[in-house]
């Protein structure tokens, strides 16, 4: 196995042995015997000594204690958390109720986690877990005002709190209107959007790393669409954005056909690509992304049961995929 590989090559690294611990414990497989575990999370526990160092060891090494037995219900963690919150424990949570789209849950226990961090000092990590609980909840308003499961004005007061927690930084400008444009993508508050869109992209500009020109790209796309109302202009400028032999590229296709689905745009151009993607893609987890892009088209064109096939191809290259599992079984209406 991979794991032990790892940690055969790095014997007296503590951080391998706890994160392939940890890693194996979060996606091992329903239908293998848990005990199997065992040989890497005592490695990992006993790497710990008598006392956690810090709040992220503390947490790291309880749901480590945890991982042999059967895996706590997210119902059960959130009882865990409301018993002994802390920074690291909101983190782990909010992003586990993020991932079952439970973006109005996850919001409070972000911003919970981001109080309880700023009362235990400045030091460099406790700014960074901060930073990240901020941005997560930023993250999470922004899914849920899409979803409807957010107030849109509580998605403004988030942003707001984010961008002072952060000021003059372009990165965080940047995350600010790329969120914002995801609560706001249908439409509801573009004269809101616009000051803090162009603020975003004058900051960026003035940069010369590459990486940021890309973000500059993004934002123009998403100018184009929410406050232009340009379908064309948005469609071409995230074609040129994608680079030169984009048309034979899996996972480029992938993510011109999944732009097309998000932003309601040429649904047929979107089921086209998509299908290139998976006739060009390696079997594995290029197949699966690429038959993922493929069912979320289907699904929005109304054809559920060729959505439904789509996304049992997309599972075989990622058996183990609970998003992929979760989406399934909604819309085979099992869930």
């Amino acid at each position: 196995m991979a794991g032990q590989r790892a940690v055969a090559l790095n014997p007296q690294d503590t951080w391998t042995a706890r994160f392939v611990a940890s890693t194996l414990a979060e996606t091992w497989p329903d239908d293998l015997d848990r005990a199997l575990l065992k040989p890497y999370v005592d490695f990992a526990l006993a790497t710990f000594g008598k006392k956690p160092k810090s709040e992220w060891e503390q947490e790291q090494k309880r749901r480590l204690e945890q991982a042999l037995g059967a895996p706590p219900t997210l119902e059960q963690r959130i009882a865990e958390f409301e018993k002994a919150p802390t920074g690291v424990a909101a983190l782990n949570l909010g992003n586990e109720l993020f991932a079952e789209d439970r973006y109005a849950e996850a919001l409070p226990v972000y911003q919970q986690g981001g109080a309880l961090t700023l009362k235990q000092g400045d030091s460099e990590l406790q700014q960074a877990l901060g930073s990240t609980l901020s941005r997560n909840a930023l993250s999470a308003a922004a899914q849920g005002a899409r979803a409807g499961t957010v107030p849109v004005e509580t998605l403004k007061q988030v942003c707001e709190r984010y961008l002072a927690l952060h000021p003059d930084d372009a990165d965080a400008s940047n995350d600010a209107a790329l969120w914002l444009a995801v609560g706001l993508s249908k439409g509801q508050d573009s004269a809101y959007l616009q000051p803090r869109l162009d603020a975003a992209i004058a900051a960026l500009e003035k940069s010369e790393d590459p990486e940021k020109k890309q973000s500059v790209e993004q934002l123009q796309i998403i100018r184009a669409r929410a406050i232009e109302n340009d379908p064309a202009k948005a469609i071409a400028l995230k074609k040129r954005s994608l680079g030169d032999g984009w048309q034979d590229d899996p996972g480029q296709l992938s993510e011109f056909a999944q732009f097309l689905v998000r932003n309601d745009l040429d649904l047929a151009e979107a089921e086209t690509v998509a299908r290139r993607a998976v006739e060009l893609s390696e079997p594995g987890r290029e197949r699966s992304r690429a038959a993922e892009a493929l069912a979320r088209v289907l699904e929005k064109r109304g054809r559920r049961d060729e959505a439904i096939a789509a996304l049992e191809t997309a599972l075989r290259g990622a058996p183990y995929d609970k998003g992929l599992k979760r989406r399934l079984a909604e819309l085979k209406g099992t869930a």
